[in-house]
């Protein structure tokens, strides 16, 4: 068919394998994750500093040695142990563990002898005095039952322990100790009474009153813990262990948000390097509504430990869905100022920022932070790649008009005053002035690139992603890596890159050698196996290439393009049951859902599969009904399953959630309005155009719709009223687009003669204006005249390679689809649009063209083919419809072509032969050989 447009998480959990920076001393108890009603929550659990089992083995042995010797190097051998213990204390692991550290007082005790006097013991350095067998025993005992609590052997130390308590009745260490042992082994009771002993014995004994505290949360008797954990301040009003244990409560059993900022705040008053007191104090900020204290602590924590920055991008997620859009976008901006390179934090807060403010904002709190740390190289860098717009358009060329080039080398050039070899800096300023001057302006930051860095191969990777996108500087890339390869042999990278390269030029085989050498390099690359899945399906070997696939989406299971590429390989393969099944898996492995659903619906439509389609574009909208992708993509899926009034709806109900943005808003109302003129309800469409070239008067393309619903609706005069109007504001200014604009008009209205001699008239003012020569080959095919039309769609194919050259696809189609309709030059038709095919292998259009082709040259079974793939992925389009009809009714199917040419008359009451020939068959019956071609 001929083609008429233009071508143009929760807070931190604290695990014990993190806690290293935590102050042992401190006894801390650790936040956990939210619980079901999204406030922070704490872990009941304290942890013990341990070195290990294995650890812990060679200790005792150090200790058994000490005992054996003769008392006087027994005494240093031990007091050596303990110095060991004690040293190595300073960098250990951490296991959780009910068991506590040692006190800081006791650890002062031991380290200044190897007996205290709590354990009944009698010597200290200097005195002279020995060992007697009584206090050696207990000792042992003592120590023995501390190393089986570290190494979660209640039961073991609770007898170790006794024994000693019963050489060293009085010992309150010794009691402590028991209380510890009899918690691992989940003897409250026994505890309990423990502690009351100590307690009865001494009213204020601070570790006593914090164990029993403790003991009492463990046994959700809350208002006793509160009341010990009270009267241990009362004693000591700095103790940060009481005031941790009633943050935590505050947290964990109150929700009291408030009362958790309070208390610790009061222990950031005693130890502000307090990790845990920070961590709650940040929390508790960011969800009090004060998100600027809350990104300071985080910012302090992040310093410590980079893992908290992730904990400050949960929050921030959290708060965003709580509808706290304004704090989470502080929360995000602080962790991208801390570290422009953590993409979770950077990405979220310009998704927020966008939604909530437009696009513009996110340019805007880039140049906020700017201001902020202009020293920041990373903060550049990854400004300058926001500005390039990377993810959404790796060829800059073609986005050049919307980016802001200006803005780009400016921030580009602060970045070299700097670093004048700042690589980054030096391509984006070479990318700048290629796309606006062309090669030789940019190849001196080339080769400043190249002299900074001859052989670092990552710089020689940028340079070849540089040059990639270029066609007529593929070549230099291909160098590149050549060269990269001489350096480094094994580099994976570049020959999946180079192999990319050598298959374009058509070198099959160097391509596949390269990739086999790659992937013995990495055989779980996704990207390689990627690459060797799409060489195979175009050797033919789809089975292979499906294999290769699947490897692919298990190697990488967050890489996208390889599970794009599997749906893609399933979908063109017809594989019913194995697509079921790839959608399951791909639901509960890819770790971006929603992406997964748009780009999925997306390429379900591609394929004409819209009952695979909607569900998953539904399911995207449900889960973001910000999406205007998704509903603008379900609401095409909507039309092409004869689903109008949904398709208009979920694009009305778009409003309540795109917020103010006039961008946004803009892009519902436009697709909108194209979806009532396919509706033919052009009243409507009529009411939200106009709104349009209101608020945008000066968008040609909005007043070209309101032009031609106005021809729909019949009313000349007021499209002479507008195109007069628009003629006089604009055509001194903008004079191509304003005649180009009058020609789509009597293109609209049924006057293809007299848009082809205006648009000739002015050929001579604008000889390189290709859309003027696009609509005169046009107009030319309308009046049937060929000679005209195929002079200039030869000049449109002739301006670049098929590849580069944007009009070649349409001209290549639209000429070999005249010379099919008038049945001439039939094995020339094919070959060019055999040729537009390979630039765009599923355009409908295109496929119906093949198909229309073979037709006309009786191949009725591979016109059926193409005309199939064609309609199933069409949008409502009448012609196809009706070439497809012609088919069936050719092949003897006339039910068949009855259906298709009531759709093609659904669609556009007006075609022809569509509504002829439904006419002719209104009452035939069933499938009729009519003596054609065998019924297929």
């Amino acid at each position: 068919m001929m083609r008429e447009e233009g071508a143009g998480a929760g807070p931190f959990a604290l695990d014990g394998s993190d806690s290293g920076l935590l102050d042992w001393e401190c006894q801390s108890r650790p936040v956990r994750g939210a619980g079901a009603d999204d406030r922070p929550r704490i872990q009941d659990t304290r942890f013990m500093h341990i070195t290990g089992a294995l650890r812990w083995l060679s200790f005792a042995a150090a200790a058994a040695v000490a005992f054996a010797a003769v008392p006087a190097e027994g005494q240093r051998a031990f007091q050596r142990y303990w110095q060991e213990r004690l040293q190595q204390m300073e960098d250990v692991e951490i296991i959780e563990d009910e068991a506590e550290p040692l006190d800081p007082e006791e650890e002062r005790l031991l380290g200044e002898g190897p007996m205290a006097e709590q354990l009944g013991l009698t010597y200290f350095p200097g005195t002279g005095t020995q060992f007697g067998e009584e206090d050696r025993e207990a000792l042992r005992g003592y120590v023995q039952g501390v190393l089986s609590l570290g190494q979660r052997q209640a039961p073991v130390a609770l007898e170790q322990l006794e024994r000693a308590l019963g050489h060293s009745p009085d010992s309150v260490w010794l009691r402590l100790r028991m209380a510890n042992a009899a918690i691992q082994a989940n003897d409250f009771s026994r505890a309990a009474d423990i502690l009351d002993g100590i307690l009865e014995d001494d009213p204020e004994n601070i570790r006593a009153l914090l164990r029993k505290a403790d003991l009492m949360l463990m046994r959700r008797r809350i208002s006793e813990a509160r009341r010990l954990f009270d009267e241990v301040l009362e004693i000591q009003p700095r103790n940060i262990e009481a005031l941790q244990g009633i943050t935590q409560m505050a947290f964990e059993m109150y929700g009291d948000l408030e009362m958790a900022k309070e208390y610790s705040g009061r222990i950031l008053l005693i130890d502000d390097r307090n990790l845990n007191a920070m961590l709650w104090h940040a929390q508790a900020s960011a969800y009090t509504g004060d998100p600027e204290r809350a990104a300071d602590y985080y910012t302090q924590l992040a310093r410590f430990r980079p893992m908290f920055l992730d904990q400050m991008v949960d929050d921030a997620r959290r708060l965003a869905a709580q509808g706290e859009v304004r704090d989470a976008i502080v929360l995000l901006e602080r962790a991208v100022l801390f570290n422009p390179e953590n993409s979770d934090a950077r990405e979220l807060w310009e998704q927020l920022q966008a939604r909530t403010d437009g696009p513009r904002a996110v340019t805007e709190g880039y140049e906020r932070l700017m201001e902020k740390d202009p020293n920041s190289l990373a903060l550049h860098d990854v400004y300058a790649r926001h500005l390039l717009m990377e993810e959404e358009c790796p060829d800059p060329r073609e986005c050049a008009d919307r980016i802001d080039w200006g803005r780009l080398v400016s921030l580009r050039e602060r970045s070299l005053e700097r670093d004048g070899n700042h690589i980054p800096a030096l391509l984006d300023l070479g990318v700048a002035r290629l796309v606006q001057d062309g090669f030789e302006a940019a190849e001196p930051y080339y080769e400043r690139a190249m002299a900074a860095r001859p052989t670092n191969t990552a710089v020689l990777h940028e340079m070849a992603e540089v040059f990639l996108p270029f066609e007529e500087q593929r070549h230099r890339a291909r160098q590149l890596y050549e060269q990269i390869l001489l350096l480094s042999p094994t580099d994976a990278r570049a020959m999946g890159a180079l192999a990319e390269i050598k298959l374009e030029e058509g070198e099959r085989e160097a391509a596949l050698a390269l990739l086999e050498s790659a992937l013995e390099e990495q055989p779980e690359n996704a990207e390689l196996l990627v690459r060797m899945g799409r060489l195979q399906f175009e050797q033919g070997d789809e089975e292979a290439g499906r294999e290769f696939l699947k490897r692919a989406t298990q190697a990488g299971p967050s890489d996208m393009d390889a599970w794009m590429e599997l749906a893609e390989a399933l979908l063109e393969s017809g594989a019913e049951e194995a697509l079921l099944d790839f959608e399951e898996r791909a639901l509960e492995e890819v770790p971006r859902k929603l992406e997964w659903s748009v780009l999925y619906g997306l390429l379900a439509q591609d394929h004409g599969r819209y009952d695979r389609s909607v569900p998953a574009l539904e399911r995207a909208v449900d889960e973001n009904p910000h999406d205007l992708r998704a509903r603008v993509a379900l609401s095409r899926a909507y039309i092409k399953m004869d689903r109008p009034g949904e398709a208009v709806e979920v694009l009305r109900e778009a409003e309540e959630h795109i917020g103010a943005s006039r961008i946004l808003v803009r892009m519902r109302d436009e697709y909108l309005v194209s979806v009532y003129i396919e509706l033919h309800k052009y009243e409507e469409a009529r009411e939200l155009v106009s709104g349009l070239v209101e608020d945008f008067p000066g968008e040609m393309h909005f007043r070209e719709l309101l032009l031609k619903t106005l021809v729909h609706l019949g009313e000349s005069d007021a499209v002479e009223d507008l195109l007069d109007e628009t003629i006089r504001e604009y055509a001194e200014e903008r004079p191509l687009e304003t005649l180009l604009l009058r020609a789509n008009v009597l293109l609209d209205k049924g006057e293809p003669e007299r848009a082809m001699a205006l648009l000739q008239d002015a050929e001579a003012d604008y000889p390189e204006a290709e859309e003027l020569l696009f609509r005169v080959a046009i107009a030319a095919s309308e009046v049937e005249d060929l000679e005209t039309a195929e002079k200039y769609y030869r000049r449109l194919m002739e301006l670049g390679t098929p590849q580069t050259n944007p009009y070649f696809e349409v001209s290549a189609n639209n000429l070999g689809y005249m010379f099919a309709q008038n049945r001439v030059r039939l094995d020339e038709a094919e070959d060019l649009v055999r040729k537009a095919l390979e630039v765009n292998p599923n355009a409908p259009y295109i496929l119906d063209s093949m198909g229309w082709v073979y037709y006309q040259q009786g191949d009725y079974e591979r016109a059926q083919e193409y005309l199939e793939r064609a309609a199933q992925r069409a949008f409502r389009d009448a012609e196809i419809y009706s070439n497809l009809g012609q088919l069936y009714e050719a092949i003897g199917k006339t039910d068949k072509a009855r259906e298709y040419y009531k759709r093609a008359i659904s669609v556009d009451p007006e075609i022809e032969p569509a509504r002829e020939r439904h006419e002719a068959l209104a009452g035939s019956t069933g499938n009729v050989n009519n003596g054609g071609s065998p019924e297929l």
